[in-house]
């Protein structure tokens, strides 16, 4: 908890630091050879602002024709901007290449292109260059299906490609109205809050939603797992997020309890959230959630969390449960640790 605290004031300032600014340049084609230069055009920036976390700024009036970072940062100088976008569409026999560079404030290019085998595949093509010029990554790990191409689609027609990502998270629960309490020698305790440890799973999908599966431990008696379903509202680095879940939990810690009573049951929780350095590999979450657990005394109450997770990328990226044996020694290890505290 301390370290997290060391954190805060770093993510405060990082949420508050003032945005960059973009200089987008038109992208060069022959336009007597290309009649849609001015469509890809307007593809390719739309597709860079929604996934740009700064804004963009005018381009010069006395802006000339730019395919260089020579160039390209002495125009983003004239306009005062951070960094600049210049682009390029090229015909190669029947394939079109769209290759595009952003260059920072130190004048540091980092380029990528891609390949369409007709004129329609340009708009997923830009869009896919767009987030790969952003995430700082290859055109390749950034693939999802809000940007296949219809060549992609083709050969791969039934399996379909998600991200995955898992982690764990460590909060508190605070039971409402007398929930979750604990019989203890004869004697009932009423927690006012319960340390929570949860390992998460996610899969991104298209159209910014995330389906999760939470395995979660509030000590010493409170077991259960989650499914999730989350929806980010935008595609930045700082991107909130809105949810909801249906699970099956047990609550214990009660020996002289009824043999009718039902200590388990289905659990539901609607949730709300921040994911932190989102285009990275590694998140910070930041999660607030209300849950019910419908057994026999209804116990119910708000969550709230900070996690850590880390997407890892393989050459195929293709949805399955990426079951790593690293993760559950590491989450073992801080099940013990933990456990051994809440014990003293």
């Amino acid at each position: 908890m301390k370290k997290l605290g060391m954190l805060l004031p770093l993510l405060v300032f990082a949420a508050l630091a003032p945005a960059k600014t973009v200089l987008i340049l038109p992208t060069l084609g022959d336009s007597a050879k290309i009649q849609d230069l001015e469509a890809v055009r307007k593809l390719f920036r739309e597709s860079l602002l929604q996934v740009y976390a700064g804004t963009a700024v005018p381009i010069p009036e006395t802006s000339g024709a730019c395919d260089a970072p020579e160039c390209a940062v002495v125009l983003a100088k004239e306009a005062n901007a951070d960094e600049v976008v210049y682009s390029t569409l090229d015909r190669l026999g029947t394939r079109w290449i769209f290759s595009a560079t952003l260059v920072d404030g130190k004048g540091r290019p980092f380029n990528q292109r891609g390949t369409a085998l007709d004129i329609e595949d340009l708009e997923a093509v830009t869009r896919r260059v767009a987030e790969a010029l952003v995430a700082g990554k290859s055109v390749e790990k950034v693939a999802t299906l809000d940007n296949i191409t219809a060549r992609e689609e083709a050969n791969e027609p039934v399996r379909r490609r998600s991200l995955y990502k898992g982690g764990f998270s460590l909060g508190y629960l605070y039971p409402v109205d007398g929930s979750f309490d604990y019989t203890q020698g004869g004697q009932v305790r009423n927690y006012s809050q319960i340390v929570r440890l949860a390992w998460l799973n996610a899969w991104e999908f298209r159209e910014n939603m995330a389906l999760g599966f939470d395995l979660a431990w509030g000590m010493p008696f409170v077991f259960g797992g989650d499914i999730n379903l989350q929806y980010f509202l935008n595609r930045t680095d700082f991107s909130p997020f809105l949810g909801g879940g249906l699970g099956l939990h047990y609550v214990g810690g009660e020996g002289n309890a009824p043999d009718d009573k039902r200590h388990s049951g289905p659990a539901l929780n609607a949730q709300t959230g921040l994911m932190f350095f989102r285009t990275y590999d590694i998140h910070l979450m930041a999660r607030a959630q209300y849950q019910m657990i419908l057994n026999s005394d209804m116990d119910h109450g708000p969550i709230f969390d900070v996690g850590v997770v880390y997407q890892k990328r393989h050459k195929s990226q293709a949805s399955g449960f990426n079951f790593s044996w690293s993760n559950m020694l590491w989450g073992l290890l801080i099940v013990s640790v933990i456990s051994g505290i809440a014990s003293n």
